[in-house]
């Protein structure tokens, strides 16, 4: 590996780290790394969804932060696009592995439960202000 491809392999690996990991915005991160907009989303690569595709099994993954955000998969070697059911962020495929959540089996009695709790302190809460306001 030459200077200079090492030197490229660094920029691409902050341009992705910092495309992925941060909240800045695409104008800010060129504007760090000194490149236009275009060559920074060259250097941009997906973001593995951990995922199989269910059409060819390839590895699912995200295009941008917008698809990651809207859980819009895309599978590389098919071009299938697919809705994700996961709600874990995950991480570039090349720097470190997705640590998995545990999935959470939805409980109608529990919900209905957190549901009424919740409307019970908000009609507490406000019979509260009403009553100071009174006062």
């Amino acid at each position: 590996m030459t200077a200079q491809d090492s030197s490229d392999k660094k920029l691409n690996d902050r341009a992705n780290r910092l495309y992925w990991e941060s909240d800045d915005s695409v104008n800010e991160i060129a504007e760090q790394l000194d490149l236009s907009k275009s060559a920074l989303y060259q250097k941009i690569e997906g973001l593995d969804a951990d995922e199989p595709c269910a059409q060819c099994g390839g590895a699912l993954e995200y295009a941008n932060r917008t698809a990651r955000d809207k859980g819009v998969v895309r599978c590389p070697l098919c071009g299938s696009d697919a809705a994700s059911p996961k709600t874990v962020k995950p991480t570039r495929r090349s720097t470190r592995s997705v640590a998995k959540v545990p999935s959470r089996t939805p409980d109608p009695v529990a919900d209905r439960q957190a549901l009424l709790g919740a409307a019970l302190l908000g009609t507490a809460a406000l019979m509260l202000l009403v009553r100071w306001t009174r006062n």
